[in-house]
């Protein structure tokens, strides 16, 4: 087991392109970290500087206590497991499994009790004596999974290796990943565009951007403190609400005014933003997860009169435990860079709110949606960071 360090790791190509730039990050012995971003935002290329499968440009890389910058990849002690699995279709499960410790010579008998014991935790003992072309996606997922554990390595590399799974494989193989990471104790980084991969499988989430890590953290932590609106928009799905609004205070409140509509902010609120007044008359960013919203119907309209919009309904998706209701809002939405995002930033003045499932709003009416101010998240306009909290 191991500790991974990358010390201001960069990556630039032959043509200028600078894939990564300045990464920074601690990993612990037996940690789980996951590197999640939009496609090209560079956690794929750190992940293979990692394996020795990219030159690191510029920065350090140490494992433990080696550095391993100019280190060949079968000497790093990495495992890694791949998109496609890049299995052996004219081998069976158990030579697969084996094939890289006969590569280095371990005697057979240690070879067969390493590949049982992995079969044993995979659940593949009885697929043995099968070829990849016999297996289910998530059988032939378990088979590359095998081969890095029975090499017993000090790290694992994971490069999105559900992608080429129905969804509903990719839940139950997310879970069996993630405790069978548990019982092994390898420090392990996972590579994924998948947000709800990330939440539900790290110890941290490292988020990036552009070739620059923009934050980590648990994924609490990411989710109920974004350090910008990128993140913010990023972690959570359905994505958060982004638009502009402009800071009023007055004698006794502080209201923001998000198109005609006018949002009184919640002493609690103004606790968490204590410097929230001096933005007073000044744009700011005003961000709200879909499940801070509430059809009007089910809340006490006593407790705060001014946390509403009236709104046209666009669109409502009845997903049974829960409805997704989109909702017209004239104020302008907020661009938070991510190219896989289309729909993760609201399109044209539209935003989404997750209601209680016995709600009568529909498409086409219009209604009251509540908001919870005390669960605002607020962005300087001109940097999209967080505004400083207490």
């Amino acid at each position: 087991m191991a500790s991974v360090h990358l010390r201001e790791i960069s990556k630039q190509y032959p043509n200028g392109y600078r894939a990564v730039k300045g990464l920074n990050l601690e990993i612990e012995d037996g940690e789980f970290l996951v590197l999640v971003g939009p496609s090209g935002c560079g956690k794929s290329t750190a992940l293979r500087m990692i394996a020795g499968l990219e030159d690191i440009t510029d920065g350090k890389l140490v494992i433990g206590e080696r550095t391993l910058n100019d280190i060949e990849p079968k000497d790093r002690d990495i495992a890694m497991v791949f998109q496609n699995y890049a299995l052996y279709p004219h081998m069976s499960v158990k030579d697969n499994i084996g094939f890289a410790l006969s590569l280095r010579k371990v005697p057979k008998k240690e070879i067969t009790t390493r590949v049982n014991h992995a079969a044993e935790i995979l659940e593949l003992s009885p697929v043995l004596n099968r070829k990849p072309g016999q297996l289910s996606g998530g059988q032939r997922q378990r088979v590359a999974m095998g081969r890095a554990i029975v090499r017993e390595p000090s790290v694992f590399l994971m490069d999105e290796p559900l992608s080429n799974l129905d969804a509903k494989l990719r839940v139950q193989m997310r879970a069996e990943i993630a405790k069978i990471q548990k019982s092994l104790g390898i420090t392990t980084i996972y590579v994924t565009h998948d947000q709800v991969e990330a939440m539900t499988m790290a110890d941290r989430v490292a988020v990036m951007k552009g070739g620059h890590l923009q934050q980590v953290g648990s994924p609490k932590e990411l989710y109920n403190s974004p350090t910008n609106a990128f993140v913010g928009a990023f972690i959570g799905s359905p994505s958060m609400n982004l638009f502009e609004g402009t800071v009023e205070v007055k004698t006794h409140e502080t209201v923001l005014h998000l198109g005609t509509t006018e949002l009184t902010l919640s002493e609690q609120t103004r606790q968490i933003y204590p410097n929230i007044n001096t933005y007073h008359n000044s744009k700011i960013v005003v961000g709200f997860r879909p499940e801070d919203l509430e059809d009007a119907a089910f809340v006490d309209t006593s407790e705060n009169a001014q946390g509403y919009f009236e709104s046209d309904i666009l669109l409502a998706e009845e997903l049974g435990a829960e409805t997704m209701i989109h909702f017209s809002l004239d104020a302008t939405p907020v661009d938070v860079g991510d190219p896989d995002a289309v729909e993760k930033v609201g399109a044209n003045g539209a935003a989404v709110a997750r209601v209680d499932s016995r709600t009568t709003l529909t498409a086409g009416t219009r209604g009251k949606i509540f908001i919870n101010t005390s669960r605002l998240h607020l962005f300087d306009a001109s940097t999209q960071q967080a505004i400083k909290s207490r």
